[in-house]
């Protein structure tokens, strides 16, 4: 397929739009992907001989003609396979036969190209409410999810990309449109964010038949995340500078937990168990469904509901509670459900994260770092501190509520003895928090009693993994 060559954004005149979009583009790309089918069918001709079996039934002998749909979104069958019986009784006449069918598919598949397919901006029109209510896993988006496709799609890949019909949405066409995105100023990972919606889009037309073959996108590179944590003498001067006893204790729970921001605005009071020192990691704050369907025409705000749902990866988890967190939790007025309640309300948390680093003296822009220290970093503080101490990433990755360790390995350079084996033997989590997060602490942690209780709950939350 000829594609107008392009260097700049991926906003395209009237000129390019008609020459684009006009009968000798449509006729240019149906000539190529039938000589690209044509040439698929020679290909498997060859192998043929593997789609015929022979079978008995009642004491006759027959040939049954089975094999894979090469175009599965376009086979009428639920397994994706073609299964008949041959009308020949030789094995050379049901190869002929086979081939034939083959080859009809293939005929089918380019003659549905004479059809005039949408334009993505049509497209995506239709696509969007329905897939809003019902993804491929047949379950609503939520209201973050929502939010990111509609704001993606409005400002980038409709402006770009959405006067092209959807066959014409090859790499060539969508590499200089992610290029052009990089020299704007767009990171890889909202980059990746805007292909991964872009193939969303093309994937389900593909399994609704309205393109004929799938469409392959340029992969965008994400370098590897980067991340800050406070070091074991920033870490008190940071709870120090807190604003009073409450501020400081939600502050010393994402320290000591290394829980999401989101699963501590959600945490209840019945979460915690001061008797078994653990604590229940069952849910988490978020606004999880729209008020109404936002449209792609229009910049409306999302109106969204705000409740809880289950935590990342649907994984309820048990952390062991630290002998400075119990002190701090018992000093704590938990009367209401929630554990802090005064954190609820967008950016309240962000916020006093940021004035408690500047208050302490470490606000990161004052000393030359690139970025400011996050909410989210005290969760890599947590896990930092462990791993530096020698903890086996694979105890870090069942705190922090990791699918899989591989994500936890992030962290693995901190320390030399992650793969400790005196650590292993461990069964007192406990203590083994509290050796690691304060090491003086050891000996008071082994006093609490109890502690052996939360290493079969978290060993039954993992093992329903």
């Amino acid at each position: 397929m000829q594609a107008p060559k392009r260097t700049g954004s991926p906003s395209f005149s009237s000129n390019e739009s008609s020459e684009l979009h006009g009968t000798a583009g449509t006729r240019q790309t149906r000539e190529a992907v039938i000589v690209a089918l044509q040439k698929l069918a020679d290909l498997q001709n060859s192998t043929i001989s593997g789609f015929v079996t022979q079978q008995t039934c009642r004491g006759v002998l027959r040939y049954v003609i089975d094999f894979p749909h090469p175009f599965p979104n376009l086979c009428p069958t639920k397994n994706g396979r073609v299964r008949r019986i041959s009308k020949d009784q030789t094995r050379h006449g049901a190869e002929a036969e086979a081939r034939r069918v083959w080859v009809e598919i293939h005929s089918e598949a380019a003659s549905s190209l004479d059809r005039p397919l949408p334009f993505l901006l049509a497209y995506a029109r239709e696509w969007f409410p329905s897939h809003v209510l019902s993804n491929s896993k047949g379950k609503p988006l939520e209201g973050n999810t929502v939010t990111s496709y509609t704001e993606i799609l409005r400002r980038y890949i409709l402006p770009g990309l959405g006067h092209y019909r959807l066959d014409q949405l090859h790499p060539v066409v969508t590499r200089p449109f992610l290029l052009a995105l990089q020299r704007d100023g767009i990171g890889p990972k909202y980059r990746r964010q805007i292909r991964a919606v872009l193939s969303v889009v093309l994937s389900t037309a593909y399994r609704d038949g309205v393109l004929p073959i799938p469409i392959p996108i340029p992969r965008v590179d994400v370098p590897p995340r980067d991340f800050d944590f406070l070091s074991f003498s920033e870490k008190p001067r940071f709870l120090d500078a807190a604003r009073n006893d409450r501020e400081r204790c939600a502050l010393l729970f994402c320290t000591d937990t290394g829980v999401r921001p989101s699963e501590l605005l959600a945490l209840r009071t019945s979460d915690i168990d001061f008797e078994r020192n653990r604590i229940k990691i069952a849910r988490s704050q978020t606004p999880y469904a729209v008020v109404e369907l936002p449209s792609l025409d229009d910049d409306k705000p999302i109106a969204k509901n705000r409740g809880t749902k289950t935590p990342k990866n649907g994984r309820i988890r048990a952390v062991p509670l630290s002998p400075a967190l119990k002190d701090a939790l018992r000093k704590h007025d938990m009367e209401d459900e929630l554990v802090f309640p005064e954190l609820l309300g967008r950016g309240h948390l962000r916020q006093r994260v940021k004035a408690t680093m500047v208050a302490a003296g470490l606000d990161r822009f004052a000393n030359g770092k690139a970025r400011p220290f996050r909410t989210y970093d005290l969760r890599h503080t947590f896990a930092s501190h462990l791993a530096m101490r020698g903890v086996p990433l694979a105890r870090i990755s069942r705190w922090l509520g990791h699918t899989s360790v591989t994500t936890t390995e992030i962290y693995a350079h901190l320390g030399p003895c992650n793969d400790d084996p005196s650590w292993e033997g461990s069964a007192d989590e406990v203590a083994m928090m509290a050796s690691a997060l304060y090491p003086t602490s050891a000996a008071t942690a082994s006093d609490e009693g109890g502690a052996s209780a939360v290493e079969g709950v978290a060993s039954k939350s993992t093992g329903s993994r």
